[in-house]
C-alpha cells in the first residue's frame, strides 16, 4: 500500500514539473516576441529617412541648375574632384567589406537556427547576450545614418565648389575624412557583433547545443534590414558619383569652347560723355540698349506664396520724361524663397570700366528692402555676387566697383541679375524701381 502511495506521489510530482515547464515555455515564447516592437520603430526610422532623401532631391534639383551654369578656370579644382572620387571609391570598398562581414554573421546564425528548441529553459540565460547584440546593431545603424548624411553634405559642398572657389575643397575633404572615420567605427562595431555571435555559438555548441529560435530569427531580420539600408547608401553613392562625372564632362566641354562673341559697343549716356549706358526703360520695351532682353525670374513659379513681377511706369522716374522699371517682389513664404530680375548683356566687354552703376530707389508706400544681391555672370558660366546696400526712397546711383569681380572674365560678361532672398530682404515683400543701368 505504501509503495503505491509512493508511486502515486512521484507521478503527481512529475506531472506538476511538466505543467511548470509547459507554462515556462509559453512565457519564453511571449518574451521572444517583444523585439518586434523595436523592428517597427526601425522601419519607421527608415521610412523617415527615405522621406528626407526625397525632400533632399528637390534641393539637388536646385543645385543641379547651379552646377549646369558653374564653370571655372581650374585645373586645381579638377584635381580636387579626383581626390573626392578616390575617397568615394574608398567608402564604397568599405561598405562592401561591411556587407561581407554581415553575410558571414548571417551564415553563422544560420547554423544556430538549425538547432530547434532542444531545451528552451537555457534560452533565458542568453537573453542578455542577444539584447547586447541588438544594442550594438542599433548603434551601428546610427553610424550608417551619419555616414549617409555626411555623404549628402559632401555632395552639396562639391556642387558649391563649382561656383565658389578653391577654399571649399579643403572643407569637403575634411567632411569625407570624417565619413571615413564613421565607416571605421561601423567596421569595429560589426567586429564586436561577430565576436559576440561566435561566443553565443560556442556556448550553444559546447554546453548543450541549445537555441532560442524566435530570438535569433528576429536577429536575422535585423541584419536583413541593415543590409537593405546599406544597399540604399550604395545606390546614393552611385548616383552622386554619376552626377559628379557629368558635371566634370560639362565643365571640360565648356572649357574647350572658343569665345566667338562679337565686340559690343556701349552707347554713351545722353548729356554725359564719361558714362556708357547699358539700359534704360524709356522705350518701354523688354530690350536693353545693346540688344539683350530682360525679365523677371522665380525659384518656383508653381509656389503662389512667392513671386516677382515687373512693369514699366512713367509716374515714377528720374527727370521730367521717360519711364522706369517697377519690380514687385515677394519672398514672404513658408518655403525657401528667392527671385529677381535678369538682363542679357550679350558678352559685353566691361574690363575697360571702373564701376557698374544701378540707378535705383524704393517705394516708400509699399515698402522696400534696403539691400539685395546683384550678380554678374561671364560667358564661361562663372558667377560672382555683390551685396548692394543703402537703398532709400530717393533716386541713387549705386556704384559697384568692377574690380570686386575678380573671379569672372570681365571681357565677356553675359548676364546681370538682381536677387531678392528671404534671408536678406527686409521687408520680404515690396517694390524697387530701376531708372537706368550704366558703366563708367
Amino acid at each position: 500500500m505504501s509503495n503505491r502511495l509512493y508511486k502515486a506521489a512521484v507521478l503527481v510530482f512529475l506531472i506538476l514539473i511538466a505543467i511548470f515547464l509547459y507554462l515556462r515555455r509559453g512565457e519564453l515564447r511571449r518574451d521572444a516576441r517583444h523585439p518586434a516592437d523595436e523592428w517597427a520603430v526601425l522601419e519607421e526610422k527608415i521610412e523617415s529617412l527615405e522621406t528626407k532623401l526625397e525632400q533632399s532631391e528637390k534641393q539637388r534639383e536646385m543645385i543641379r541648375r547651379e552646377l549646369t551654369d558653374a564653370e571655372s578656370s581650374m585645373d586645381e579644382k579638377i584635381s580636387g574632384y579626383q581626390v573626392i572620387m578616390e575617397r568615394i571609391r574608398g567608402l564604397e570598398s568599405g561598405i562592401e567589406e561591411t556587407r561581407e562581414e554581415n553575410r558571414a554573421l548571417l551564415d553563422r546564425l544560420g547554423v544556430l537556427t538549425d538547432n530547434m528548441e532542444k531545451h528552451a529553459l537555457l534560452a533565458d540565460g542568453f537573453e542578455a547576450e542577444i539584447e547586447d547584440i541588438e544594442r550594438m546593431i542599433g548603434e551601428s545603424e546610427e553610424k550608417k545614418k551619419d555616414a549617409l548624411n555626411s555623404l549628402n553634405a559632401a555632395g552639396e559642398e562639391l556642387v558649391v565648389i563649382a561656383g565658389t572657389g578653391d577654399g571649399d575643397i579643403e572643407r569637403v575633404k575634411e567632411d569625407l575624412e570624417n565619413t571615413r572615420k564613421i565607416k571605421e567605427d561601423i567596421r569595429n562595431k560589426n567586429e564586436k557583433i561577430r565576436k559576440k555571435a561566435e561566443n553565443i555559438y560556442e556556448l550553444y555548441e559546447e554546453e548543450l547545443g541549445l537555441k532560442a529560435e524566435a530570438d535569433f530569427e528576429e536577429l536575422k531580420g535585423y541584419f536583413t534590414k541593415t543590409e537593405d539600408f546599406k544597399s540604399r547608401i550604395t545606390e546614393s553613392l552611385e548616383d552622386f558619383k554619376t552626377r559628379v562625372e557629368k558635371a566634370e564632362e560639362r565643365y571640360l566641354a565648356r572649357v574647350e569652347e572658343k569665345d566667338e562673341s562679337e565686340e559690343i559697343t556701349i552707347p554713351p549716356m545722353e548729356g554725359r560723355t564719361d558714362v556708357f549706358e547699358l539700359a534704360n526703360f524709356n522705350a518701354r520695351q523688354e530690350k536693353n540698349l545693346i540688344g539683350g532682353g530682360f525679365g523677371v525670374w522665380e525659384k518656383d513659379p508653381h509656389d503662389r506664396t512667392q513671386s516677382c513681377k515687373m512693369e514699366f511706369i512713367s509716374s515714377v522716374r528720374r527727370g521730367d520724361t521717360g519711364s522706369s522699371l517697377k519690380l514687385i517682389y515677394d519672398v514672404n513664404s513658408p518655403n525657401e524663397a528667392y527671385n529677381g530680375f535678369w538682363m542679357d548683356l550679350k558678352r559685353v566687354n566691361l574690363a575697360p570700366y571702373e564701376y557698374y552703376v544701378v540707378d535705383v530707389k524704393g517705394d516708400s508706400v509699399a515698402g522696400f528692402t534696403d539691400r539685395f544681391k546683384v550678380e554678374l555672370k561671364d560667358s564661361h558660366g562663372e558667377t560672382q555676387s555683390f551685396l548692394l546696400t543703402g537703398v532709400s526712397d530717393k533716386w541713387q546711383e549705386k556704384k559697384i566697383p568692377l574690380n570686386y569681380f575678380d573671379r569672372i572674365d570681365l571681357s565677356s560678361v553675359s548676364q546681370f541679375v538682381i536677387v531678392f532672398e528671404d534671408t536678406v530682404s527686409s521687408p520680404r515683400s515690396g517694390i524697387i524701381y530701376l531708372n537706368s543701368i550704366f558703366v563708367e
